[in-house]
């Protein structure tokens, strides 16, 4: 019994320090959110009142901050879930896990600045390219942390099985190289249109991109959904 006591006091300390990092994790998923709904405010009316027509068109100017704000929050909460799950698979980590865990972190926390490029400059591509940019490195991130786990170092891992989320890796990877594909069709189609009138075509691109990860994840719902009837048979 006294042999076995530093065994499981090594233990409860890996489990401490694993939940410390996870933690962490949550602390800046939530900071970032609260920064970008910073962004979300009238702008400065230097100590006068607004009228109602002042009012309503501020309003209208913030239309696209919030859109930018929802668009933002979602897929920030959708990677927090993501991460949530994943971590339900580890027991224990290492150096090469915090790594993986921090530079996911990192790119969650340029979203407040993809956000901010994304509405205060306009009549410019670079906008899109950044914040599509900073989405995809978020989720190269996160795929790389998932592939560090689930893949890498199975080691890491608990007894839980694994199969739904390795496919949820591979569709991850899929969507990551269609974001991948559709950014740099839209540089090159803005790149090749010499009429600063027709630039703006080069954003259709966005309609095929968004329907193809529709389909990717329709298409791992469904792979699921035959992976759960055939283990319930």
């Amino acid at each position: 019994m006294e042999n076995s006591r530093p065994a499981i006091v090594e233990e409860v300390k890996k489990e401490f320090q694993l939940e410390r990092m996870i933690l962490f994790s949550d602390a800046v998923f939530a900071i970032v959110i609260t920064l970008m709904a910073i962004e979300i405010r009238i702008p400065d009316t230097e100590g006068y009142k607004l009228t109602s027509g002042q009012f309503n068109h501020y309003l209208l100017h913030l239309l696209p901050v919030f859109l930018a704000y929802a668009f933002s929050f979602f897929f920030i909460g959708r990677t927090w879930y993501a991460h949530l799950q994943l971590f339900g698979f580890i027991k224990k980590y290492n150096g090469g896990l915090v790594f993986c865990n921090l530079l996911l972190l990192f790119s969650i926390g340029l979203f407040p600045f993809a956000a901010s490029v994304l509405v205060h400059i306009v009549k410019s591509y670079l906008n899109f390219i950044i914040y599509f940019g900073i989405l995809g490195l978020c989720i190269a991130s996160q795929l790389y942390l998932r592939y560090y786990v689930l893949i890498k170092h199975p080691e890491l891992r608990n007894n839980r099985p694994v199969a739904a989320e390795i496919l949820t890796y591979k569709s991850q990877r899929n969507v990551l190289f269609v974001l991948g594909t559709g950014l740099m069709l839209i540089a090159i189609t803005n790149w090749l249109i010499t009429d600063p009138a027709s630039k703006e075509l080069a954003i259709v691109w966005v309609i095929p991109v968004a329907i193809i990860v529709r389909l990717i994840r329709a298409k791992l719902n469904k792979a699921k959904r035959e992976m759960l009837k055939t283990s319930l048979v």
